[in-house]
């Protein structure tokens, strides 16, 4: 799918770049790729001052509860409706930068084929590290803003999820919009089995 390039030659790496081990985790019916940017020390050398917030089942339960009230005070009981947008491989949807592609791209895999490691370079945020979590987070929260502000849609943003609130008679137009502000974005969404 393009998120790695290589194998590519250990004497090819430039110094000063990283190494970092991938590792799998058994997830119900898949493994997850986890890139161990802690034992690398990558991790260590992030400092980040400013905490991304994210919208938990309080701002999900306030919004409910703010669409209520509007509804009974405009036009008495509405029926709300939820739906939850989820993004798929939300992290493999974002390129990394020239300076990280070259610096700190660099994983380490053992291939059961060879029965050796294997270097490539992925050119995608790693999943595991602190970096790659909060520029994730920050562009989930454009994603929301956009929607928000632009759209005036009542949403809310839980990492790759985009929860949505409307009224009944709105369902299929909000569905609309949100589908097509994620389509205009760029960002692929899940298949709803």
């Amino acid at each position: 799918m393009g998120f790695l390039h290589g194998p590519v030659d250990a004497a090819s790496i430039p110094p000063g770049a990283t190494l970092t081990r991938r590792f799998g985790v058994a997830q119900k019916d898949k493994v997850r790729p986890i890139d161990d940017y802690k034992a690398s020390l990558v991790n260590s050398s992030v400092t980040q001052v400013e905490v991304v917030t994210l919208h938990d089942i309080d701002h999900v339960a306030c919004l409910g509860s703010a669409l209520m009230a509007a509804a009974q005070q405009q036009h008495g009981a509405t029926q709300l409706v939820a739906k939850c947008w989820d993004l798929a491989a939300a992290y493999k949807q974002i390129p990394l930068s020239d300076h990280a592609y070259d610096a700190d791209s660099y994983i380490v895999v053992y291939n059961p084929d060879t029965r050796s490691p294997e270097i490539y370079k992925q050119a995608v945020l790693p999943f595991g590290s602190i970096a790659s979590f909060t520029a994730f987070l920050r562009c989930a929260l454009g994603i929301w803003q956009v929607g928000s502000n632009l759209l005036k849609l009542a949403r809310t943003s839980y990492f790759d999820d985009f929860l949505s609130i409307t009224p009944e008679c709105l369902d299929r137009h909000t569905d609309l919009c949100v589908s097509t502000l994620f389509q205009l974005l760029g960002w692929r969404l899940s298949k709803i089995n």
